[in-house]
Parts: C-alpha cells; structure tokens; sequence
C-alpha cells in the first residue's frame, strides 16, 4: 500500500500544478496589460516552460475586473495601475491552442486551403449568372462566402482557440470559425487586390470577424448573430430586400430561399463607432478587446476609433 501511495503522489502534484497554471499554449507577450510589462526574466522564464513542456503559466499577474472593465478605453495605462494597484490584466482570448505566430503558416496547410477554396468556389457559383453591378461584385461574394461557410459550421465549445486544421476538419465555436473566415475573407480580397485589416472582435462570451478597409474608409462585420447580410431575393411569399441574420437557416428555411439562391451582399459601415454601436445593439453585447491578424495581437479600441478620426481620452482624470 505504501508504493501505491508513494506512486500516486507526484502523480497528485503534477495534476495540480497543471490545473493552477493551465494548458494555454499561445504566447502572452501581446496581450494587453495594466502596470509595467514583465521584465526579461519573467518573460524568458514563463517561454522556457513552454518550450520545454507546452504548458504556458496563465497565473502570472492578477486579474482585476474593476481594470478590466475599464481595459478597452485605458490600455497600457500606468494611471489606472497606480489607482487600481493591479498588475496584469489578460482576457480568456488572448490564449490559443497553437503559438499565434504560427497562424499565417498554418493557415497555409492543405486542410485550411482545401475548406476556403471549397467555399469561395461555392460562392461564386451563387453567383454566377446574378445581376449584379461589377461595383457590388465583391461585397457580394464576401458576403455570400461568409453565409457558405455558416452552414458548414459544426460547432463544439469549449478551451482556446483552436487550431485551424482541427475546426475545418472536426469542429470549433464562435472565435475558432471566425479566425477560418479571417482565411477566407482575406483570401478573397487578396485575389482581388484589395488593402484590408483585420480583427478578432471579443464580447464577453462571444467573437467575430471585423474588416476595415483603408483606401475606401469602409468596415465590415461577419458574424452570425447581427442582420448583416442583404437579400435581393424572391420567393413564394414575394420579394425579400432586407438585410438579414446569416446563420446558415434563415435564409433557406425561415425566409424559404433555395440555398443557390441566398445570394447576400455585406453590410458597410464608415466609421468603426457606428459598427460597434450597431454590434451592440444587434449582436452579442459590447466589444471588449480587438486582436489583430495574422497573429492575433492585441490592439486598444482606441486605435480603431482614431481611425475615424474621435479624439482618445486617455486618462479617467488629468
């Protein structure tokens, strides 16, 4: 009996060490902080781990929700640190199951490629043979590639964002299939010459795609809560010209258009506070924090609102 208990102890010990660190393989270097960024040593501890035994110490720093609430306005902020006398703040997004610098070649790989020219190739069918001014061509397909892609979904949730490959192999929830549209939208506008940006946009228990569009001033939003995508359609019912929710079944089954025929052109916005005022009325609550692709580093609310030309406030006083 003695072995047995002499066995099961640093079997005990490394299961609670894993619970209390958890096993978060993306890098924390860009995830947004409060207080004075770790030092080298910290940071070259914490990577040391990792390398060595894929397990990424999340329990460095504190979490401080009087901080966090304030995080998308005050980022980076020594004045908010001093009041709140907090160190880190990091949210659950900033972790993933791949080391995000890795995402560009992931994304690359037969299995991503394969899943994104299926869906475009299925788009433009759609497509093919539609009125549609050559102005409007792509917002069109982006919009239709996006609907495609939803009613391929096969969602499970659950841990970090996953890795690619697995979600368009098995499954993923809402931020891993909108890293998969990041792959798709951008593919798209790549093929067509058009400069874009793109972000990962976290609610409180939600994610979804934002695209802004430098040389027009325009912005995007992919997500399968808000009305987002409009149809130009008939059914039996009569004309459908409204903007609707692209969530692979209203289109075909509320609405009762033929899956060829959900033929939808995205919704624009001109200024990121119009997008996110929208969102917050129609999606799945306010934004809280905006990683920017490929790897998914953190970026402030503040940047994309500086976009639009709104002035930052940066303190909560002088």
């Amino acid at each position: 009996m003695g072995v047995y208990r002499a066995a099961a102890v640093p079997i005990i010990i490394l299961f609670l060490t894993v619970s209390l660190v958890g096993h978060n393989t993306g890098r924390l270097r860009e995830i947004p902080i409060v207080g004075e960024p770790w030092d080298g040593l910290t940071t070259g501890m914490i990577n040391a781990v990792y390398e060595t035994i894929g397990i990424y110490l999340g329990m460095v720093g504190t979490v401080d929700e009087s901080v966090s609430s304030k995080l998308p306005f005050y980022s980076s902020d020594k004045y908010i640190a001093r009041v709140h006398n907090s160190s880190y703040v990091y949210p659950y997004w900033s972790y993933t199951a791949f080391p995000r610098e890795k995402l560009p070649e992931i994304l690359k790989s037969k299995a991503v490629q394969d899943f994104v020219n299926s869906v475009i190739t299925e788009a433009q069918s759609r497509l093919d043979g539609k009125d549609i001014p050559p102005d409007q061509f792509l917002p069109y397909l982006r919009g239709t590639a996006y609907e495609a892609m939803v009613e391929r979904v096969k969602y499970c949730a659950g841990g970090p964002t996953k890795d690619p490959r697995y979600v368009v192999t098995r499954c993923g929830d809402c931020d891993d299939w909108h890293v998969v549209a990041y792959a798709i939208i951008s593919k798209i506008n790549e093929e067509h010459g058009i400069n874009a940006d793109y972000f990962l946009a976290v609610t409180l228990d939600h994610a979804f795609l934002v695209v802004y569009y430098p040389d027009e001033k325009k912005w995007e939003i992919y997500d399968w809560f808000p009305p987002i995508g409009y149809l130009d359609a008939k059914t039996s019912k009569g004309e459908v010209k409204e903007y609707i929710e692209l969530n692979r079944w209203y289109c075909t089954q509320y609405l009762g258009v033929e899956k060829q025929k959900c033929v939808v052109k995205i919704r624009r916005f001109s200024k990121y506070s119009s997008l996110s005022a929208f969102y917050a009325r129609n999606g799945a609550g306010g934004i809280r924090y905006l990683f920017e692709f490929p790897e998914l580093r953190y970026v402030s609310p503040d940047d994309l609102l500086a976009l639009d030309g709104n002035p930052i406030i940066k303190h909560l006083n002088p």
